[in-house]
């Protein structure tokens, strides 16, 4: 698997750029950004110390999500970032310098307690179009970036396919 600027990651399940995946119809990115020399990179099933060929800059992805957004003014887009960049506003730098920023989905509009999100048509008239979960719960905080956990539940199905235990993740007045 490798990393191009030009197109993203490529590998033997991936043949598609980040922007051929959004003009077919993807409207969520599972990202796996990390710290390499105060900058944010993308890394899929790389060591995050030693490295490996498929890294590549953070910022070359973003703003291939932000073109997308800028030609396509009533989509929604979703990134879901396992997050291990550090609290130095490093990921906002990123947003700010892929113009991504403007597009921010505010995490004082979450829904929480089950509350409904707001309608498409609200998203797309106030143009917060990016909507941002990390993995990093301090990032919540410190960048206001939504913690993924207090927003999302995850299932787990056992090997017969069906529903075995459910994790309900319940959320804290912010």
């Amino acid at each position: 698997m490798s990393y191009s600027s030009k197109g993203g990651f490529y590998g033997h399940n991936e043949d598609k750029s980040v922007t051929q995946q959004l003009n077919s119809g993807v409207r969520a990115l599972m990202l796996n950004i990390f710290d390499y020399k105060g900058d944010v990179w993308l890394c899929q099933g790389c060591d995050y110390i030693a490295g490996s060929i498929s890294q590549g800059p953070a910022l070359d992805l973003f703003k291939e999500v932000e073109a997308f957004l800028t030609s396509n003014s009533y989509e929604i887009v979703t990134l879901i970032l396992e997050d291990r960049v550090p609290e130095k506003n490093t990921l906002g730098k990123v947003f700010d310098a892929s113009g991504l920023t403007k597009y921010l989905f505010p995490l004082s509009k979450m829904p929480l307690y089950g509350e409904d999100w707001p309608l498409v048509k609200d998203m797309v008239t106030a143009n917060q179009r990016l909507v941002v979960f990390s993995s990093s719960k301090s990032k919540q905080e410190s960048e206001g970036i939504a913690y993924q956990w207090n927003f999302m539940v995850e299932y787990k199905f056992g090997s017969d396919g069906r529903h075995t235990n459910r994790m309900v993740i319940e959320t804290k007045q912010h």
